[in-house]
């Protein structure tokens, strides 16, 4: 085992380490140990591997990312059924979650649900934002029941999607997971669909997402920049270029300033995969 590349990440001299991964801090202690260790563990994988595939690798011929997962038993990135565990509850580490009962709760959950995936598996995990649109419009039925005014709940719940898109991006980006001191690695897909009940509360959700992304996430200095995560997926279709071309300007612009969304195609999906469409994982 070379020790000196394990000395030089341990004191953050090795670049290739930094760059494996954008969601990974070498500088801090939990990731550090645990790409040294992973060192060892990759010597272990490349020696159960064909020899015509350890070569290659060796020879930078191919790179097999993620290489000292490959002999265990893990699961490798994931793509969420967030509506299922919003709508119908589901359980973390023996407790029982129950269905939120705003908005605000709802994004909260979703990244405590992906900070626990992220915790026990290893790769990227993608959810569908259209899960989150029923609970805009619970915590607007609620608003009504206790305002008349229209401008009042316009207002309000104007408030509570902006805070709940900004705690997502917050959360997202400074929760560490106990595995190896590794950011959430996430993809958030934005989809407009036909038959989505709630799709006027899908829009505004999306509208937001976009407008902060635009906007940037402030730095240690207090200076907007882009983010590598969350990694943000459009699916282009007619309804996105033709009904909502307020949306679909407010993509572009963000993939100028931002450089995401990447855009996935409705029409390719649908051909590729029995007319079916689903969240795919970002890269």
């Amino acid at each position: 085992m070379d020790l000196t590349k394990v000395n030089n990440i341990l004191f953050d001299n090795d670049e290739e380490s930094k760059r494996s991964n954008s969601n990974k801090n070498t500088t801090m202690i939990g990731t550090s140990r645990c790409v040294a260790i992973e060192e060892y563990v990759k010597e272990l994988s490349l020696d159960n591997l064909p020899e015509d595939i350890k070569q290659a690798h060796l020879n930078w011929e191919i790179y097999i990312h993620d290489l000292w997962f490959w002999m265990m038993p893990f699961i490798n990135c994931c793509l969420i059924n967030l509506q299922d565990m919003l709508d119908n509850g589901t359980v973390l580490n023996e407790i029982k979650i129950e269905s939120p009962k705003s908005f605000q709760t709802a994004c909260n959950l979703t990244i405590q649900f992906m900070f626990w995936l992220a915790s026990m598996m290893y790769g990227g995990k993608t959810i569908p934002i259209h899960a989150l649109s029923k609970y805009l419009k619970i915590t607007e039925d609620k608003l009504k029941e206790k305002y008349k005014d229209e401008n009042i709940v316009k207002q309000l719940l104007a408030d509570e999607l902006k805070s709940g898109i900004q705690t997502m991006y917050y959360q997202t980006l400074t929760l560490i997971s106990n595995q190896d001191g590794q950011g959430i690695f996430s993809t958030w897909y934005l989809e407009f669909r036909e038959d989505d009940p709630y799709l006027k509360y899908t829009k505004m959700i999306i509208d937001e997402i976009l407008k902060q992304k635009i906007k940037g996430m402030p730095n240690a200095q207090g200076i907007p920049h882009s983010t590598a995560m969350p990694k943000l997926v459009m699916l282009l279709n007619p309804l996105l270029i033709n009904e909502y071309k307020d949306t679909y300007k407010l993509t572009l612009e963000c993939i100028s300033k931002r450089s995401m969304p990447d855009f996935v195609s409705e029409k390719i999906l649908k051909k590729n995969h029995n007319g079916q469409t689903f969240w795919p994982m970002g890269k």
